[in-house]
């Protein structure tokens, strides 16, 4: 998030089993990551995301 906040050119590539960790709509319990909100995240400030 702080190299797509400074506009820097940014992609992701996901691989195993953080090809699953990013489908939508994914039950995470508090206090942990959920992963395809923070692509969506970086989505909208231009990130490229490979699967």
């Amino acid at each position: 998030m702080a190299l797509a906040k400074k506009k820097e050119p940014l992609s992701i590539f996901m691989v195993g089993d953080g090809v699953l960790c990013a489908l939508d709509d994914q039950q995470t319990p508090d206090g942990t990551y959920n992963i395809a909100r923070m692509l969506k995240g970086l989505l909208k400030r231009g990130a490229k995301v490979y699967f």
